[in-house]
């Protein structure tokens, strides 16, 4: 079901702030340098590690983006963004542009295996 909410919706939030994060791998629980299969490895980045948010952490979100597959869209933008904030807003519909093309065209290629095929037609 996961994979149908994920095809019908997109949801794009751009967040900003800092934060540290004591991260232990949970496989050899302790704290080391794990060698990723990528520069960031976002498959297993939130599944492999555990870790403790220092109290100081301020995370606030600039944006924030819903599409649906019938195309109702809603948006959040921050007030009083500042330099830097409009720089990410910008990036963020940017990145919303990126993600609907990307989102259209995987619909696209998986419509003709799911559509009804004309009799006679194999």
């Amino acid at each position: 079901m996961s994979f149908i909410k994920d095809l019908v919706t997109l949801d794009v939030v751009t967040v900003t702030g800092s934060m540290k994060v004591k991260v232990t791998d949970k496989e050899h629980r302790s704290t080391h340098d794990v060698k990723p299969k990528s520069v960031i490895d976002f498959d297993e980045l939130f599944t492999r590690i555990e870790g403790e948010v220092d109290g100081k952490a301020k995370l606030s979100i600039v944006a924030a983006t819903r599409i649906n597959i019938d195309k109702d869209t809603y948006n959040f933008v921050a007030n009083d963004l500042g330099e830097v904030g409009k720089e990410l807003a910008e990036l963020h519909f940017k990145s919303v542009d990126m993600a609907s093309k990307a989102r259209a065209e995987i619909v696209a290629r998986l419509l003709p295996k799911f559509g009804r095929k004309e009799p006679g037609n194999s």
